[in-house]
């Protein structure tokens, strides 16, 4: 999703259009306005400084993002946000530092490692600013050693990725910027830090699936002990109430962020042949359900099919995960068509 900040010129409480463009994004990821867009006054001190931050900070996700270029800062930062963190964004070292020895309990740090050389110089090698935040890093973590810290940068420099990869017993990640666009890496982020503070994922996911139990089981316990999400929803194990059976369905997938379909040959296609069968037509239905309400490009619908069920002709081309020798052994094509969402 790209789309163009508005220009910041107004007070957010004056400014219709930015209320409309923050809350269509917070809206997509079903997350509350994020504290630090709350409180801000203008559109270009949304992620500045940390005053929104307290201990009353229910969510105590807050991070603090150093990056130099601010349109790259803006673009990182809504991503942030909108995936439930209070960002604090910095562009220099030095304002960096003042607001960890002000604020102590950042969740993460993300520093860009090519930046203007700063007074941190007389204590650490920068190599002309071409390795400003390594220098801060070692900094920083003498202010705030019980954050996770990520390198996002464009460097090459095989001694910077290397350090930040070679951290023993600490949290310490190094990505590019041109591997982990804004979004991808709001997720990335996101699932180290929930797994670092063993929280659950936070996707809500809608289980699909047939009369394979044995799979579903599987799926169901790799998503809350391997990935730590949340209890997914299967239909199946939730009260009916009142409801006739869409009621219910519909009720319990509105809220969803990804859906797992599980394609399983369970209706033979021909009684003569017994390799080859069809998706109950429930599956197919709710596949179908999901892809109109989630979107087909998104990759928020997961297909999951066994060797010897029928593919839809609809759905040719279409790729899926094969888990025909069991989800652990699919666990990490799973985890990683997730972590591009």
């Amino acid at each position: 999703m790209e789309q163009e900040l508005p220009d910041g010129d107004e007070d957010l409480e004056e400014s219709d259009e930015v209320g409309e463009f923050y809350g269509r994004a917070i809206a997509e990821t079903n997350q509350e306005t994020p504290l630090c867009v709350r409180v801000s006054k203008k559109v270009r001190e949304l992620f500045r400084g940390c005053e929104a931050f307290t201990e009353e900070d229910p969510r105590k996700l807050t991070l603090l993002l150093v990056e130099d270029d601010d349109h790259v800062a803006e673009d990182y930062a809504f991503y942030l946000a909108a995936a439930g963190f209070s960002v604090c964004v910095t562009n220099s070292a030095e304002e960096a530092l003042f607001h960890a020895e002000s604020y102590r309990q950042f969740t993460a740090v993300v520093l860009d490692i090519r930046m203007n050389a700063s007074k941190l110089s007389g204590r650490f090698e920068q190599s002309g600013g071409q390795r400003t935040g390594l220098a801060l890093a070692l900094e920083l973590s003498n202010h705030v050693p019980d954050s996770l810290f990520f390198a996002l940068t464009n460097t090459k420099d095989a001694f910077v990725q290397e350090w930040f990869s070679d951290q023993d017993g600490r949290e310490f990640y190094f990505c590019r910027k041109e591997e982990y666009p804004p979004q991808r890496f709001a997720g990335f982020i996101k699932r180290k830090v929930y797994k670092f503070m063993e929280k659950p994922f936070g996707l809500r996911a809608f289980i699909v699936h047939s009369h394979d139990h044995h799979a579903l089981l599987e799926l169901k316990n790799y998503l809350q002990n391997t990935l730590h999400f949340s209890e997914p929803i299967i239909l199946q194990e939730k009260p009916s109430g009142a409801n006739t059976v869409i009621e219910k369905f519909e009720k319990h997938a509105k809220d969803i962020d990804v859906a797992f379909v599980m394609l399983t040959p369970d209706d033979l296609v021909d009684p003569a042949q017994t390799t080859t069968g069809r998706a109950r037509q429930n599956v197919l239905f709710e596949l179908g359900y999901f892809v109109g309400a989630l979107g087909r490009k998104t990759g928020r619908v997961l297909l999951l099919a066994k060797k010897g069920v029928e593919i839809p002709s609809d759905l040719a081309g279409i790729i899926y995960i094969d888990i025909t020798n069991g989800i652990a052994a699919a666990g990490e094509k799973i985890r990683l068509e997730l972590e591009a969402l």
